[in-house]
């Protein structure tokens, strides 16, 4: 009979057990995911602080060196005002087109202005 009684007790506290034991993996899954989520935070506002710093640098790059911060594009279509002493000479040149302008498509090309009396 004590072996019984001893068998009916350990059935009990098991039954009883299994009841909380279902209780605990469910507590257990909720602090995960509060580490989980408290972790993913922690590194969101790591991330956050470190693109704000790479923003800063950015601007102060660009600031200190604007040469290698922005690309150079050369403007071909420059205009230079030359004043010339004669008008008849800008006059026939710009009619029939230099070729030193036709030649020179990469340089700045310069205007000849005329002078007005």
């Amino acid at each position: 009979n004590n072996k019984s009684v001893i068998n009916e007790a350990m059935v009990k506290d098991n039954i009883s057990g299994a009841g909380t034991t279902n209780v605990h993996p469910s507590q257990e899954l909720r602090e995960s995911i509060e580490t989980v989520i408290k972790s993913f935070t922690k590194r969101q506002n790591t991330i956050n602080a470190i693109s704000s710093i790479v923003s800063q640098q950015n601007i102060i790059n660009a600031i200190t060196n604007p040469d290698i911060s922005r690309q150079h594009i050369p403007c071909k279509a420059r205009k230079k005002p030359i004043f010339n002493d004669t008008a008849s000479e800008s006059l026939s040149t710009s009619e029939s087109g230099s070729s030193s302008e036709s030649s020179n498509d990469d340089e700045d090309f310069t205007v000849k202005a005329k002078k007005h009396d």
